[in-house]
């Protein structure tokens, strides 16, 4: 195709690794996510030799891992031959659908992507993700999470919601997603994350220029989200562990506020709180600290999509 005796349009997609994918995934999945979007299986797509050009600077271990994708969201769209914008708003939207399919269910994979031109003799790869062995720091609760066909429906349900607040919602609610996703993708100490999503969560219930205080900030919660609901329930953790006790968001709640105030006010974590909680499970011990991790960054995505459901629901 040529565009008005222009340059030719070139067919390009933006391939982002769905790397902890559920086996029971069909090996021929396509769902259609909208906007020249969807979920499918890229299983031998790409191929070591798809990288060859940077053999100089990525490792033949690297190459393979790049081309061992079974599963991505995709970007199909068409630019000039050249690289520019058309392929940074590429890769900016599909940020967006990455961090979208997080809130739905959070996993240890990290941001990653891969760009490249479809020709008559395959695929060219011209701009990729150098690979990291980096994980997201998820709390032990999220750490078995994979992404399956349920999560990709929900996706497909609220995705269209979620490009439109990211773009113009509320700016307390756009800001609770950035603090969200910031504890996953640059945060690895435990304590800054969990103040990290303590913000987004006080940021998501705010209003106006002052405080909320702690008294109400409770009660909108405990208005809006199920606090009496098992925050293991959703999990692979809790197919994993069934017979462990149920946690909720009621009993931890003021425990939330003290925790985020010693830190913020140069303090430890008070002792009792660091005898374990839990143990003989996936981390040796696990402390009553860190369960507040969990229990906070439930909250904040009980929150956010409860917010892009009924949002999503008044757009139909």
């Amino acid at each position: 195709m040529v565009t008005s005796g222009m340059q030719q349009s070139v067919q390009k997609r933006t391939l982002v690794p769905v790397y902890r994918t559920a086996w029971t995934v069909p090996t021929d999945t396509r769902i259609d996510l909208g906007g020249s979007i969807s979920f499918e299986s890229v299983e031998n797509l790409l191929k070591p030799e798809s990288f060859e050009l940077w053999r100089q600077y990525v490792s033949e271990d690297a190459r393979k891992s790049l081309s061992a994708v079974r599963f991505a969201l995709v970007h199909r769209f068409s630019s000039s031959a050249h690289v520019g914008p058309a392929e940074q708003k590429s890769v900016e939207l599909m940020q967006r659908v990455f961090v979208c399919l997080r809130l739905i269910k959070p996993t240890k994979a990290i941001w990653s992507n891969i760009q490249f031109r479809d020709t008559p003799e395959g695929i060219d790869v011209f701009s990729f993700t150098h690979p990291t062995e980096r994980i997201a720091a998820t709390p032990e609760a999220e750490a078995f999470n994979e992404i399956d066909l349920y999560d990709i429906r929900r996706l497909q349900q609220l995705l269209d919601a979620f490009l439109e607040l990211v773009d113009n919602g509320p700016l307390n609610v756009r800001s609770a997603i950035r603090h969200y996703e910031l504890g996953y993708s640059e945060v690895q100490d435990d304590v800054l994350q969990f103040v990290t999503w303590m913000m987004a969560l006080e940021q998501f219930y705010s209003s106006g220029e002052d405080p909320v205080p702690p008294d109400e900030l409770m009660r909108k919660i405990s208005d809006y989200v199920d606090i009496d609901q098992d925050i293991y329930a959703e999990t692979q953790f809790r197919e994993v562990f069934p017979a462990l006790p149920a946690i909720t968001a009621r009993e931890a709640l003021p425990n939330l506020f003290i925790l985020r105030n010693r830190f913020v006010h140069g303090l430890w974590v008070q002792k009792e709180w660091l005898a374990p909680a839990r143990i003989g499970t996936l981390y040796e011990k696990t402390s009553y600290a860190d369960v507040l991790r969990e229990v906070v960054s439930w909250l904040v995505r009980k929150s956010l999509v409860n917010y892009l459901e009924t949002t999503s629901s008044a757009r139909r």
